[in-house]
């Protein structure tokens, strides 16, 4: 079947995934997370995307970002590439490490920016990774939880406002909201129509203006 057009327009939001070669694993050890860190941090500087949650698994990475001037494609065709390049000269390795292309669903902020977060975020809970969110150390969520020690290039004030102007409140409703649904039940994948997820409105507009656009 041919490929349906993704999206290109700015500012959107994007839930972004992508799983290893049969979902082989992708990244080993702890230099190997550490260096698709450091990638997504150096290219949001150069190709202008906000970051406001990621959780990388042993064969498989999420990811949840606002795009501006950059299309989607463009950043993960170089985030994607710079980490195959790596991992393939490391381990002796060659082509393709990833499946496929990148799979992406728009997220309107408004009605499903914080579901996404927390279905990301409880990603290792149900791969049984870990016996709860925060403990895993290869997620944003940790950071979200603490006022201090912060990674500077997290975007973390829209997230936390969406739960309370009021600071002091922010991180506790958090923890509740994203311990409410510990079992995880919702699926974006389940969820999405046509790539998208939101409400009947967001839909119409995103018809509108991006009709025949490809990235």
């Amino acid at each position: 079947m041919p490929r349906s057009p993704r999206l290109n327009v700015p500012d959107l939001i994007y839930h972004v995934f992508s799983r290893g070669n049969n979902r082989e694993n992708v990244f080993f050890e702890e230099k190997d997370y550490h260096r698709f860190l450091d990638n997504l941090e150096r290219f949001s500087t150069s190709f202008h995307y906000d970051i406001y949650a990621y959780c990388i698994l042993p064969n498989h990475f999420h990811l949840l970002l606002r795009t501006h001037s950059t299309s989607l494609s463009k950043i993960m065709q170089v985030l994607m590439t710079a980490y195959t390049m790596y991992a393939n000269k490391k381990y002796q390795r060659v082509g393709h490490i990833f499946q496929g292309r990148f799979h992406s669903i728009v997220v309107e902020k408004e009605t499903y920016l914080l579901q996404v977060f927390r279905y990301i975020h409880l990603n290792p809970v149900e791969a049984g990774l870990a016996d709860a969110p925060e403990n895993y150390p290869w997620s944003s969520y940790q950071f979200y939880l603490t006022e201090i020690n912060r990674i500077p290039w997290l975007s973390y004030t829209e997230v936390l406002e969406m739960f309370s102007k009021d600071i002091t409140k922010q991180i506790q409703l958090l923890k509740e909201f994203t311990i409410f649904e510990i079992s995880g039940t919702f699926d974006p994948m389940k969820e999405q129509v046509r790539g998208v997820l939101g409400s009947n409105k967001f839909h119409q507009k995103l018809t509108k203006v991006s009709n025949g656009v490809r990235p």
